[in-house]
């Protein structure tokens, strides 16, 4: 009884080890990830700010980064013409910093029409200061079960970690939710509130982007993939995404 018992107790602790190790192998991911993790607020007509959602910095350019965020922040569908409008309202990003926040000023590139599942949006913030990205990967290398990280900000409260799941990689129902297409999304299962809207899903394996968390209906999670960000990235940039039509500078 005691040679068992011996046994499993052996069986048990490596298990821990086993799982602590993949904890903390996950540790620098997690680090960079919420580095590169901003909130997205629109200044108020009174001269505030009024924080909307949550953006991730994905690319490093010449003069600055690219964040991702969800097209319904920043926008919305004109289904009358089919194009998408853009709210009017200087757009900042904070990395909520303790004390006092720093606020840069961020310009919208791009707006997807959100009718087509199209919800994301693309912002430009110059800067010389070194931040950190988490970049795109492919999430037709993930599959059901595979663990996820998102660092988002619901009901506003700041920049929190969660962990989580993919639960489905590609769910091939009609899904719409007050007029969204959420047609061919992923579902998750990781917390998340008000706020967390456009956050990037963080696959552990890649350590890359697989998709975009844009809501929830019931207890599930909708995350827009990540190769449909990067086709509508490319149509915008070829200048033929037909529902988003740049403003003149």
């Amino acid at each position: 009884m005691r040679k068992l018992c011996a046994s499993v107790m052996v069986f048990l602790f490596s298990i821990v080890m086993l799982f602590g190790i993949a904890r903390a192998e996950s540790t620098p991911l997690v680090k960079n990830t919420y580095k590169s993790v901003a909130l997205l607020y629109a200044q108020t007509e009174d001269g505030g700010q009024r924080m909307h959602c949550t953006a991730t910095a994905f690319e490093k350019v010449a003069d600055g980064y690219l964040f991702a965020t969800a097209s319904h922040c920043v926008a919305n569908d004109d289904t009358q013409h089919e194009r998408v409008n853009v709210d009017k309202a200087p757009l900042y990003i904070t990395f909520d910093e303790q004390g006092e926040k720093k606020f840069k000023r961020a310009t919208l590139l791009a707006a997807g029409y959100q009718h087509r599942g199209d919800d994301f949006a693309i912002l430009h913030v110059k800067t010389d200061e070194v931040w950190a990205i988490t970049p795109l990967g492919d999430e037709a290398k993930e599959e059901a079960g595979a663990e996820i990280i998102n660092i988002a900000s619901p009901q506003g409260l700041g920049r929190q970690v969660f962990h989580g799941w993919i639960t489905m990689l590609k769910i091939d129902r009609p899904i719409r939710q007050s007029d969204i297409n959420w047609t061919n999304a992923m579902l998750l299962q990781v917390e998340s509130g008000p706020g967390s809207s456009g956050s990037a899903i963080v696959s552990v394996n890649q350590g890359a982007i697989i998709g975009f968390l844009v809501g929830h209906y019931e207890q599930n999670i909708f995350a827009v993939p990540v190769s449909q960000f990067k086709a509508f990235r490319t149509a915008v940039a070829a200048g033929t995404y037909k529902w988003y039509v740049p403003e003149a500078p």
